[in-house]
């Protein structure tokens, strides 16, 4: 593998690792505790939507190397533009702040540390990660981590579910409640999150300039899009298998511990091991790349510069805007409310949020730089 072909590679791997944030994984955990396999045909659906609009985004940050909330403000005027970056932005901190604390609580029952201690760390790793590291430097952190996804999936083997069940569950059916309906779109909400997009463009800007003359990342910038519906399916199938096949199927999580012990039946007392960490790698990954977006968002629809490659002195406003985000979602998780609900909401902005940033891929994806 060449060593441009191993960087878009790289590259692809962190994006899709970002969208299995804690959060996803929630969701995901709560449609199999509730559904069963019944909702697995979901997963080739998103798989498709994430690699068309991932390469859709792929192509606008590499042929025009500009930003999208800058493509934004061009295309339909500064007002419109700066409303959907407000609404990307409260979606963003909503989720900072549930995943943050999903994982504080995790890491504070494992170590034994005050949670308040957990708190300050998960926020201050991402807070160390953006400001001292470039682009290139926090992706290949970040991409050391993912690895540990591979835990998910290993939970999805060992809690050994039923084959007939899970290829039942690739039919697709019409929603039978209410509620199945709501999971659906949370599902839905909860893996085509705007922010991905949103740095896979910056992603694909960034190589472009280090690389001129390379050739567009094409197919190889969708492995990343695979990999973390691979993951999903993974924590849907396990808690199928160990919390619905139960007699479960009832049981609504109110925290990531509640998942981790649902588990433990079939995966044995270091279910809860095991989740924590595929779990706590997961915000590792997630929450330096929605600080950033958010960053990203509000810099670039202020005109301001704004970028990982800058030094603090050179973008205030960028690191300032990504600091204060990360102060407000400690301080949300340190109120130690149930995310769930703000969680609901995430994702219902998320999905109106991405109709226009969809529209606006198709449509910029076919401009001639």
């Amino acid at each position: 593998m060449s060593r441009v072909s191993w960087r878009t590679f790289r590259a692809s791997i962190v994006t899709g690792a970002s969208d299995t944030d804690p959060s996803a994984i929630v969701t995901c955990t709560q449609a199999g505790a509730s559904a069963g396999f019944s909702l697995l045909w979901l997963m080739p659906l998103t798989t498709a939507l994430l690699i068309w609009l991932d390469r859709l985004a792929v192509r606008i940050g590499f042929e025009r190397q500009e930003a999208l909330s800058i493509l934004a403000r061009y295309r339909v005027g500064t007002p419109l533009a700066a409303l959907l970056g407000l609404m990307l932005v409260v979606n963003n901190e909503i989720l900072l702040g549930a995943d943050i604390a999903g994982v504080a609580n995790l890491l504070a029952d494992l170590t034994g540390l005050p949670y308040a201690v957990t708190t300050l760390a998960c926020v201050a790793f991402p807070a160390a990660l953006l400001v001292g590291g470039s682009f290139a430097a926090v992706r290949r952190v970040l991409f050391l981590l993912t690895p540990l996804y591979a835990l998910y999936i290993f939970a999805a083997i060992v809690a050994r579910p039923s084959l007939s069940s899970v290829a039942g569950g690739f039919l697709p059916s019409v929603p039978g409640s209410k509620a199945e309906l709501l999971t659906i779109v949370g599902v839905v909400g909860a893996i085509l999150t705007p922010y991905v997009f949103i740095w896979q463009a910056e992603d694909a800007k960034q190589l472009a300039r280090r690389h001129p003359g390379m050739d567009e990342p094409g197919h190889g910038a969708a492995v990343g899009m695979v990999y973390a519906n691979i993951v999903l399916f993974a924590v849907m199938v396990a808690s199928a298998a160990a919390i619905h096949q139960s007699g479960d199927s009832g049981l609504q999580l109110e925290s990531m511990r509640q998942a981790a012990d649902a588990l433990e039946p079939l995966l044995g007392g270091g279910a809860f091991v095991i989740f924590t960490v595929a779990t706590l790698a997961s915000a590792l990954i997630a929450t330096p790349v929605i600080v950033a977006v958010i960053g990203f968002t509000v810099a670039q629809t202020r005109g301001k510069r704004y970028g990982l490659n800058w030094p603090v002195s050179a973008a205030k406003e960028f690191y300032g805007v990504c600091l204060i985000a990360l102060a407000g979602a400690g301080g949300f998780a340190l109120l130690e409310v149930d995310p769930v609900g703000p969680l609901f909401w995430a994702q219902f902005i998320s999905g109106i949020v991405l109709v226009p940033l969809a529209v606006m891929l198709v449509i910029e994806s076919r401009r001639r730089p």
